[in-house]
């Protein structure tokens, strides 16, 4: 499972808390990003790791705000080409989904 937490926080607080969040496990990136949010941090593991991860990264000072986006089903950017080339990706992935 993949989560996406979005993330607001007080402005000049980059380090601070890429401090705190280097201290978590499941994280696999952090990215600083323009626009309604200030950072995006990727997570990777199971739902229970990955739910005591985001609220540990909602207790971490300077963080005004956070949304979480959860993803059941990760695909590769790998799997995903290969899928396209080949014509599988809505006869397979789609049509098992519903």
């Amino acid at each position: 499972m993949r989560a996406y937490v979005l993330i607001q926080f007080q402005p000049g607080r980059e380090e601070d808390i890429y401090v705190e969040l280097n201290s978590l496990n499941n994280i696999k990136y952090a990215d600083v990003v323009h626009g309604s949010y200030d950072m995006v941090v990727v997570l990777e593991g199971d739902m229970e790791d990955i739910d005591k991860t985001i609220m540990c990264i909602r207790r971490i000072p300077y963080i005004k705000k956070t949304e979480s986006l959860l993803s059941f089903d990760p695909v590769s950017w790998t799997e995903l080409s290969y899928e396209l080339a080949s014509g599988h990706l809505c006869g397979r992935r789609f049509r098992e989904s519903r």
